[in-house]
């Protein structure tokens, strides 16, 4: 059996055996599952916004977006991303790792190191907010780091002031702490360390802050020192550290090792693993430092990426756990999804390969911020963020576009950059299932279908096939026939809407206007064509408008073929 047919099989089985269970089982609301279109990284309380990022392939940066369920896409005005982002409760304070831009070539702040262009923008914490904008929360008055990073902003409370994460101190190349900052005052406090006595006599080698309360007077993280039995090896160790008036008191909780990485709103209960790898939860007794730990079964291995607000609730990895799922053990999430019918886990995966696939849960645990894979086409599998309500009741969000696929015309058909061929992104959002659908101009000026050729699961190689996923987010073209030059645009629909993108044009000289492979005056009236008619083809100079200067710059690139 070949991977093509083994894949239909196994969607096959996976249906039928869905198709059973809804037969035995009482109808319910099925889970629901919105993508994002962005890379998601936070959740609002109520589970109706995340937070995230994308990458515009036209400037070459990152930037921040919030998604919200109702009312779609809306843009934050950071274009120097070079991190995860959060938000506060009421969405308004946004925290990402920025660029130290004020600083550049700074001999305090910034260091300059190997190339001209090296670590010069350096790393730190940053705010954003709509009233004020973009905030530098400064760089730890203790020091700056050999890298390009001088601190790690990690979580922001849920009240917008506090920020917490991890700083290099004492000068270059120094110890690495905790440390928790007022982004109202830019005031930094470096949080306490342990001390281990006979016969380490030793302070922390490093600290971090994971995560802070509503209100930045709890906040947990690790401590790393030596365990009680010693052996010449330090060790991660769980650790809080509470305010108490304008003092921080730390508490390590297991001192063989371990660490926290979520904790719930009021911060009285905290998650992580402990010196066995096991899931835990510890709970602080009042407001004393002593705090219960309660080992989660089934959670061996298992890392938490986010709490509910209670606390009666953890995810991460691919995993979810409540008290009353599974009969209070660690649970895949795909199995919880299947066994509350989610019909949609033949077509597609939880799946992050290259990190966590469950990111964040809302307060009532019902919304779940996961990472996965679009399996329908054997060709290319795709990946996205995506919002799954567990209960279904999430109205149907239109299809939307996030981020029109870009022009390339200057494509060398080559092994290098192009050695899997030319790649088309269209990021769309809405509820699945969402359906793609590329489709190229033809020199009638008709829009027809897009079809994935014979060749297009044989090989990844650009050289070796001709259309490659055209009913993906991602469409790949390749050299096999030489027929991979126009105009191409991507529509997306699903069950309340259809959109469509604009169009990206492809060719190996922005000349050659009309996509013949040479450039000579059928150019220049195809050109004039789409001036007269203000289309933004005819956009040359890229300032977002046709006029005048476009035509200058065409002419250049006529004048020189290419």
């Amino acid at each position: 059996m070949s991977k093509k047919d083994g894949r239909i099989e196994q969607m096959n089985r996976l249906n039928a055996w869905m198709l059973c269970a809804a037969a035995a089982t009482p109808a319910l609301a099925q889970p629901s599952m919105v993508i994002m279109g962005l890379g998601g990284t936070d959740l609002s309380p109520d589970g109706s916004t995340v937070l995230g990022s994308y990458y515009d392939a036209a400037s070459q940066k990152g930037r921040l977006a919030r998604f919200n369920v109702a009312t779609g896409l809306s843009g934050v005005n950071v274009s120097d991303l070079g991190g995860i982002a959060r938000f506060s409760n009421d969405l308004q304070t946004i925290l990402y790792t920025g660029y130290n831009l004020e600083n550049i070539n700074n001999s305090t702040n910034s260091i300059t190191y190997g190339t001209p262009t090296q670590y010069q923008t350096t790393g730190l914490a940053c705010t954003w907010s709509s009233g004020i904008g973009r905030t530098n929360l400064g760089v730890s008055p203790t020091g700056n780091r050999c890298d390009y990073t001088i601190n790690s902003p990690y979580d922001i409370s849920g009240d917008g002031r506090w920020v917490v994460g991890g700083q290099w101190t004492n000068g270059l190349c120094g110890a690495y702490r905790a440390f928790v900052v007022d982004a109202v005052a830019r005031t930094f406090t470096q949080l306490p360390i342990s001390y281990e006595g006979a016969p380490a006599f030793t302070f922390a080698s490093a600290t971090r802050a994971n995560c802070v309360n509503n209100n930045g007077t709890i906040a947990a993280g690790y401590d790393q020192n030596y365990p009680p039995q010693g052996g010449g090896v330090q060790v991660r160790r769980p650790a809080v550290w509470v305010k108490n008036g304008s003092t921080w008191t730390l508490t390590v909780l297991e001192r063989a090792g371990g660490e926290i990485f979520v904790m719930n709103d009021a911060g009285n209960i905290v998650g992580g693993k402990d010196s066995l790898g096991q899931l835990c939860r510890w709970i602080r007794q009042g407001t004393t430092t002593t705090w219960t730990k309660e080992v989660i079964p089934g959670g061996n291995g298992a890392i938490p990426m986010a709490m509910s607000a209670s606390g009666d609730a953890m995810v991460g990895d691919i995993f979810i756990w409540t008290p009353d799922i599974n009969e209070g053990n660690v649970f895949s999430l795909n199995s919880h999804l299947f066994n509350l019918g989610a019909s949609w886990l033949g077509e597609y995966r939880i799946y992050n390969p290259l990190g966590p696939a469950v990111w964040d849960i809302s307060d009532d645990a019902t919304k779940i911020l996961i990472r996965g894979s679009d399996d329908r086409s054997l060709c290319l599998n795709t990946f996205s963020t995506a919002l799954i309500d567990l209960t279904g009741t999430t109205a149907c969000v239109p299809a939307q576009m996030i981020h029109d696929p870009v022009s390339d015309t200057s494509v060398a058909p080559a092994p290098g950059y192009y050695s899997y061929g030319i790649i088309l992104n269209c990021m769309a959002g809405g509820t699945w299932p969402l359906n793609y659908q590329w489709q190229k101009e033809t020199e009638t000026g008709e829009w027809v279908d897009l079809y994935d050729d014979v060749y297009c699961n044989s090989t990844y190689a650009g050289t070796s096939f001709d259309v490659k996923a055209p009913t993906t987010s991602q469409l790949r073209l390749g050299f096999l026939s030489g027929t991979w030059r126009g105009r191409y645009r991507c529509v997306v629909s699903n069950a309340c809407g259809q959109v469509t993108s604009a169009v990206a044009r492809v060719g190996s000289c922005p000349a050659d206007y009309n996509f013949d492979g040479g450039v000579d005056g059928d150019d220049v009236i195809a050109y004039f064509a789409d001036w007269d008619a203000a289309n933004p083809d005819a956009d040359f100079t890229g300032d977002g408008g046709v006029d005048g200067d476009d035509v200058i710059v065409f002419f250049s690139r006529w004048d020189s073929s290419c």
